[in-house]
């Protein structure tokens, strides 16, 4: 071959090489170098390791950053997000950035050597230090306890209901959770659960009706209710669910979990959660006041609803009220008329009321009777009696007599006016006494003659 063709060869060639120099190779290849991976002496078990991005980052492209000995616990993301990881031995960031700088902590799972690596794409890089001892991993340290219901917000759930009704639930899942000294979950534990009644089981072990009432789930292998034992997973939760059956003993009750501890001589973690079982309706009372009233007039009614050991009932349990006459107002709920009423009223802590509306229209007694539903649908009855009477007559009002006779002067005695029988028989004693005189005179003048 010429000396000419081998230039044009060679300069080919070297056209091609240039090409891909300046970015005609396949796009997307990541330039990125990750270093500052600094690995520190381990004091304790732990130590502290910072890993840089300081040129072509791009955001696009994870960081994964691995430990050979022990596992890794995120202290500072930076402007990356740690999306999974933390707490073992592979710690993935994304949405990184040059220059940013992520923290984290190598706890060492024996004393050595410990190398971390951080790669983005085809970019590593990686560094060594040694652990005097190994760290506080797999140790428990602590133990939490959550406890709750998904049914059930903004609030602790510390009472159960054999036979809940509204809001109300028979059932709570509780969490624990085991811990080493870093905060991060421990997996492997055992975890035992012991209840005195009702059912503790493991999530998912309990079966919940339509109407709210809970049982442990048909399970042959598992006849216990009262004890269960679950091994916590990857983040060191161990779920429970506990449920108040049916048939429980009413009252406060008490779940005792005993978290095992692996550490020869260190003793076991113990920690409870208490409820209060509260049952369906057991007793009712109804009182109406006042027992005698004016028809037309209100009665207030009152009365209690209590479980078999008298504790309060469920909020919200439904109270039915009914009269043979008038009409029963509870609330904005109202019954009535001249055949009788009916409404509903609900407990609120144990506690019922409402009104009795008597009518004028009828007399006599009126019978308020109060019902609820207590265990296997049984329904329980109460009744009080008041008596309405119609009101009191007007009274007649009259006008005083001015009389028809003949006004008389009031007598005075002898010295004043007589009646008219003493006048009479006075004039007939003057009229003699004159006459008797006049005959004397005539006698004598008689005489002289």
């Amino acid at each position: 071959m010429s000396i000419t063709k081998l230039g044009v060869i060679g300069a080919a060639a070297a056209l091609l090489l240039a090409f891909g120099a300046f970015g005609l190779s396949k796009p997307g290849v990541v330039t990125a170098d990750i270093s500052g991976v600094t690995a520190n002496p381990a004091s304790g078990g732990e130590a502290t390791v910072t890993v840089g991005l300081v040129s072509g980052g791009q955001s696009t492209q994870d960081v994964i950053v691995t430990t050979s000995n022990g596992v890794l616990q995120v202290v500072n993301d930076g402007t990356c997000t740690s999306v999974d990881g933390d707490g073992t031995d592979t710690v993935t960031f994304s949405g990184c950035a040059v220059g940013d700088s992520m923290g984290l902590t190598n706890i060492c799972a024996s004393a050595g050597t410990y190398t971390v690596a951080a790669s983005q794409g085809t970019s590593t890089d990686n560094d060594s230090s040694t652990c005097d001892e190994a760290g506080a991993i797999g140790v428990v340290d602590s133990v939490e306890v959550d406890v709750e219901n998904s049914a059930v917000t903004g609030a602790d759930i510390t009472t159960l209901e054999t036979n809940p009704v509204g809001s109300n639930v028979s059932n709570a899942d509780i969490t624990i959770t085991a811990e080493d000294e870093n905060g991060v979950g421990v997996e492997g534990v055992e975890v035992l659960a012991i209840a005195t009644t009702g059912v503790i089981e493991t999530a998912g072990g309990v079966t919940v009706s339509s109407s709210g009432t809970c049982s442990q789930t048909s399970d042959p292998d598992d006849t216990d209710v009262l004890h269960e034992e679950v091994n916590t997973d990857a983040d060191g939760e161990a779920v429970f669910t506990y449920c108040a059956s049916v048939g429980s003993t009413l009252g406060p009750t008490t779940i005792t979990f005993i978290v095992v501890s692996d550490t020869a001589g260190e003793p076991d973690f113990i920690e409870t959660v208490s409820f209060t079982i509260v049952g369906p309706p057991a007793s009712l009372t109804l009182t109406v006041s006042p027992t005698t009233l004016v028809c037309g007039e209100k009665a207030t009614i009152t009365g209690t609803v209590k479980d078999a050991i008298g504790q309060n009932v469920s909020n919200g349990t439904g109270v039915s009220l009914f009269t043979n006459f008038g009409g029963v107002a509870i609330g904005t709920s109202s019954g009535g008329g001249n055949f009788g009423g009916v409404a509903t009223a609900s407990t609120s802590s144990g506690n019922f009321n409402g009104f009795l509306l008597t009518s004028t229209t009828n007399t006599g007694p009126y019978e308020v009777v109060a019902q609820v539903t207590g265990a296997a649908g049984q329904a329980i009855f109460t009744q009080q009696t008041v008596t309405c009477r119609a009101a009191a007559a007007a009274p007649t009002v009259t006008a005083p007599s001015t009389g028809t006779g003949t006004i008389s002067p009031p007598s005075t005695g002898d010295a004043g006016l007589l009646s008219s029988s003493e006048s009479d028989a006075s004039l007939y004693v003057v009229a003699g006494m004159v006459a008797f005189v006049l005959a004397g005179f005539a006698s004598l003048r008689f005489a002289r003659r």
